[in-house]
């Protein structure tokens, strides 16, 4: 004889009412926000005369690249912490890393630099950052909490990808195999130059050779800097995010048990 309570709902529907207009807006403001940065640059890049690409240039493509990857490095986290469960707020994420695939689609098509490979690198590399991000937000155990760190994580994102400004320093005082592995670390852990790495010979784009770039930072100019595999970056932001995510799943099931 069943016990089933005839009127419970099915979990996957009680998720999505929970999350439902959270997840619309995230999809929403993600389009919004991608596509259209996609479409500004698209439109000032093309060559109505000839019939040209829309995305030729290295540097729109950079553009739309990492204009949406600190899209996501903001909107993934913030979209997280208002989640009331740890699912919830790994749902809420996941919608703004799907849809994001829309723009790197987008660009896989309009760009030669970007193959139908590299938009599934990019993918990955861009949820494995995000889910780093969000995971952080996850850790405060009310709205207003997870909401500061979802602002910790971003700043914390932002300060990663500007290490090889403030890092010149340290990297400079450190002899040896130790500057080695000081300059493996800053560009490892770096999604610019990850994103670069996801591209077919960097896509063209080398971004400590940008004339602004190149007078403030020792990476390639007087210390030599290969940028690390993508799937290093990917990976061990995957595994931090994965992590986080795992932790606050448990400290959550161990308050409903208390």
């Amino acid at each position: 004889m069943s016990h089933d309570d005839p009127h419970a709902e099915a979990p996957l529907r009680t998720l999505l009412r929970r999350n439902g207009r959270a997840m619309l807006a995230a999809a929403g403001l993600t389009l919004l926000v991608q596509v259209g940065l996609f479409g500004a640059v698209a439109g000032l890049g093309a060559d109505r005369a000839t019939g040209g690409r829309a995305l030729e240039q290295p540097t729109a493509v950079a553009m739309v690249l990492l204009g949406s990857l600190v899209w996501l490095v903001v909107a993934a986290p913030a979209f997280a912490a208002g989640g009331r469960s740890t699912l919830d707020g790994l749902v809420r994420a996941g919608t703004v890393i799907d849809s994001t695939a829309v723009v790197l689609g987008l660009t896989a098509w309009a760009a030669e630099a970007v193959t139908a490979w590299s938009a599934v690198r990019l993918y990955l590399l861009f949820a494995a950052i995000a889910l780093a991000a969000s995971g952080v937000a996850r850790q405060g155990r009310r709205a207003s909490s997870r909401h500061v760190l979802a602002a910790v994580a971003i700043v914390a994102a932002v300060a990663v990808a500007a290490g090889p400004f403030w890092a010149n320093g340290l990297i400079l005082a450190a002899e040896g195999p130790w500057r080695t592995r000081a300059v493996r670390l800053v560009t490892a852990a770096n999604g610019v130059c990850a994103t670069a790495a996801c591209l077919p010979a960097g896509g063209g784009f080398v971004w400590n050779e940008r004339p602004v770039l190149y007078e403030h930072t020792v990476l390639g100019r007087d210390v030599p800097a290969a940028p690390a595999p993508w799937y290093v970056t990917a990976g061990a932001a995957g595994v931090v995010g994965a992590g986080l995510f795992a932790i606050a799943g448990a400290r959550s099931r161990r308050l409903q048990r208390a």
